[in-house]
Order: structure tokens, then C-alpha cells, then sequence
């Protein structure tokens, strides 16, 4: 998409411009109320744990880029579907030390707002593909995935066989 046609989305959602203009400043649209569940990778509290949070983000991914795809609206709630690209070139992320690797991000947050405060945000993502992505787990199908799921495979049906009743 074209900056023109972003602009209606990141008016209507300017922490999304903001992360994309990576200027987060003051963060005003989230307060010590604010609440960002991140799935797996867990809850963030608060404006100065979410400002943590995309701060190690924009500190790992030095290029990282934002576009918003979808934007629905109902009511004081947002789902917004993006897609963030990065190179993996600055410092760690969730541990994770930089690996160089160019890394696509898909994912949807469902967003409430209390006026311009975000009072929560629910983002849906799929951290095995960044995972994938920087070499953290096999790339899909490839041999090294085959063993791996293998092995698992045969620790649960071991872990089944020692946990019948009876045994």
C-alpha cells in the first residue's frame, strides 16, 4: 500500500504510526491501566512495561517497518490485521540473540480503547515463525524438522505407555 492510502489507518490508530515512524515519545494512548497480552510470549503492564516491550522490538529490528492490511471497527474496538518487516541486525529479542536474518511478522491486535487510551490489546502472532525465521527451530519440513518431531513423537507415546493406569 501506498503512504496515502495508510494515512486514513494510522490517523484512526496513531501507536500504529508511531511504532511505524519508530517515535514511540511519550506513549500517550497507553496509561498504567493499559494492558498488553502478547500470547505465549506473555503480559505487559502498564505504559512503561509496553514501552519495554517495542522499545527491545524497534532496538532488534533497527529497519522495522509496519503496514496495516484490515482495520474493523465496532464500537470502541479495533481489529487491526499487519504485517512488520525487519532485519534482525540490532540487539536480542525475547532472549534471542540477532542473527542478520530479514524476519516478515503477520498478526491481528484486537484493540480496546477508553476514549485515546488503549485500555487493552490481545495480539495474535505466530512466534513459530519467527522462530522458523531466525533459525531458533528448523525451517519447516526440512530434515532437521522431520528428527525433531520425531522425537517428540516418541517421548509422547513413551509418556503415554509410562503413565496408563495400572503401571
Amino acid at each position: 500500500m501506498t503512504e496515502a492510502t495508510q494515512r486514513p489507518y494510522f490517523d484512526l490508530l496513531p501507536s500504529f504510526d508511531a511504532l511505524r515512524r519508530r517515535d514511540l515519545g511519550d506513549a500517550p494512548w497507553w496509561d498504567d491501566d493499559s494492558v498488553y497480552d502478547l500470547g505465549s510470549r506473555g503480559i505487559r503492564r502498564g505504559r512503561t512495561e509496553i514501552r519495554g516491550y517495542f522499545d527491545e522490538m524497534l532496538c532488534a529490528f533497527p529497519d522495522f517497518d509496519i503496514e496495516i492490511h484490515r482495520v474493523v471497527t465496532e464500537g470502541s474496538s479495533r481489529a487491526v490485521q499487519w504485517e512488520a518487516v525487519g532485519t534482525f541486525t540490532g540487539g536480542p529479542f525475547q532472549g534471542v540473540s540477532p542473527t542478520g536474518t530479514r524476519v516478515t511478522f503477520h498478526g491481528l491486535d484486537l484493540i480496546e480503547f477508553d476514549g485515546p487510551v488503549i485500555r487493552s490489546c490481545w495480539e495474535y502472532s505466530d512466534p513459530l515463525s519467527f522462530a522458523r525465521q531466525v533459525g531458533l527451530v528448523p525451517a519447516d519440513n526440512s530434515a532437521a524438522d522431520a528428527m525433531l518431531r520425531g522425537a517428540f513423537n516418541v517421548r509422547t507415546r513413551l509418556g503415554g505407555v509410562l503413565r496408563r493406569p495400572g503401571r
